[in-house]
């Protein structure tokens, strides 16, 4: 995750009771739910590489929907934005990697969730 989108996960992380942390669906929520509101921060003051961002996270979004093709409930470009603009390069890539494999049978939320893609 981007420093931003981790530190609001964190916080989340942080706002559980002891019993919650130990469920893992709540700790995954709380990144996902920060992964989701990415899209509302503006980290680039510059627009044109606040463009070509978007632009690139698009483009890695087509080619996830292109290995989803064939899956009846696969992800939305919408999701797979939001997903990954508050992923860092390394996320994206191993999110790409897990939905190569995964798109059919765990989707997109399970790999968001995904610690170590093999």
């Amino acid at each position: 995750m981007k420093p931003k989108v981790a530190e609001r996960a964190v916080a989340c992380l942080n706002a559980l009771s002891p019993g919650e942390r130990c469920d893992p669906v709540r700790l995954n929520l709380c990144g996902h739910l920060s992964l989701m509101n990415a899209c509302q921060e503006t980290e680039d003051a510059d627009k044109d590489a606040a463009d070509a961002a978007a632009g690139a996270v698009t483009a890695i979004c087509e080619t996830v929907l292109q290995e989803c093709a064939a899956v009846s409930l696969g992800p939305t470009l919408r999701d797979c934005r939001a997903t990954l603009s508050g992923m860092s390069a390394l996320g994206r890539s191993k999110m790409v990697s897990c939905m190569k494999t995964h798109c059919k049978d765990k989707g997109l939320l399970y790999c968001e969730a995904m610690v170590d893609v093999k």
